[in-house]
């Protein structure tokens, strides 16, 4: 019985032994650096624990800072300030070569030929001269040609003139052209003067007409067209419409009235004229006006050459006349 407590008792200790020299192992293990993963060879019996296997990367880098800094002998601040120094230098010397071949890639795009605007190209002296020669460009700034109708008809007779001396550039049409062409003159007008509404119907009608233009036509057909369109307009729309206005507001005006007018109109003109001279009827006109044009003069002159009695005075001075 004795001998067989002895055996027992022994294997206890040897038991003990195992675990304390297994543990010394998993130990000196956890102290090496285990920079590269071996398969191990399989021990069913023995579970391995997760950390043994698996470290932190915070563990692999302070072990492999301390061998850097020992190889080189510099801290870590040190060999960061290092290595900010390079890109520093590689940036410069990256900017460098870069600047001049900036300047001669600028330099072709400014080369390249660009479209100008319109509102632009109606400053080229050749677009001025080409209307200025037409006497209409500083009539219009100058106030010579005033009036709505004056003005509509003056543009017209410059746009046939323009028209007369255009000619298509190879390999484009006549239709499509000729409006480009004519924008940088619209601009310019506009420049010169605000356009009245009687220029922007007869600019829409012009740019209607030769958007309609057949292509069987050539150069010459299509000029004669739209030349013919233009003086069928200024026909119908201004002298006969004229006409028509001045028998129908004749009517209007009976003896011993007193109108009041503003500025200068040629169709207000014509029908005073008719309704003083044909119809034989006695009135009297006051003429309002303002600065800086001066307009109403232009039509008080033309009243007493025709021996209207007229009275001419400031838009300011209008409520002392409205009583009458």
């Amino acid at each position: 019985m004795e001998a067989g407590k002895k055996e027992q008792e022994k294997t206890k200790k040897e038991i003990l032994a195992e675990r304390k020299a297994k543990k010394a192992e998993k130990a000196a293990k956890k102290s090496q650096p285990a920079v590269k993963v071996t398969t191990p060879t399989p021990t069913p019996a023995v579970p391995v624990p997760v950390a043994a296997v698996s470290e932190p990367p915070q563990t692999v880098k302070e072990i492999s800072n301390p061998a850097k800094a020992d190889e080189t002998g510099k801290s870590k601040a040190e060999l960061k300030a290092e290595r900010r120094q390079k890109q520093e230098a590689q940036r410069a010397a990256k900017a460098a070569p870069a600047a001049p071949e900036a300047k001669q890639s600028a330099a072709p795009k400014a080369a390249q030929a660009k479209r100008i605007p319109d509102q632009i190209q109606a400053d080229r002296p050749s677009v001025e001269k080409r209307l200025v020669r037409k006497c209409v460009t500083q009539k219009y700034a100058s106030g010579i040609i005033c009036g709505s109708n004056a003005r509509a008809v003056a543009l017209l007779e410059a746009f046939k003139k323009v028209i007369s001396d255009y000619s298509t550039p190879e390999h484009k049409e006549l239709s499509r052209d000729l409006e480009n062409s004519l924008k940088p003159c619209i601009n310019f007008l506009k420049q010169c003067r605000p356009i009245s509404v009687s220029m922007g119907n007869v600019i829409r009608f012009l740019k209607r007409h030769i958007t309609n233009i057949p292509s069987e036509y050539s150069d010459v057909q299509a000029k004669k067209y739209l030349h013919e369109q233009i003086d069928k307009y200024i026909q119908e729309n201004v002298e006969l419409a004229g006409k028509a206005i001045c028998q129908e507001a004749s009517k209007k005006i009976a003896s011993g009235d007193v109108i009041l007018t503003y500025g200068y109109s040629s169709l207000l003109l014509q029908i005073l004229l008719k309704a003083f001279n044909e119809d034989n009827k006695k009135f009297r006109v006051v003429v309002l006006d303002s600065s800086p044009r001066s307009e109403g003069l232009q039509l008080l002159r033309r009243l007493v050459a025709a021996k209207i009695p007229s009275v001419y005075m400031l838009i300011s001075g209008a409520s002392y006349v409205m009583p009458e």
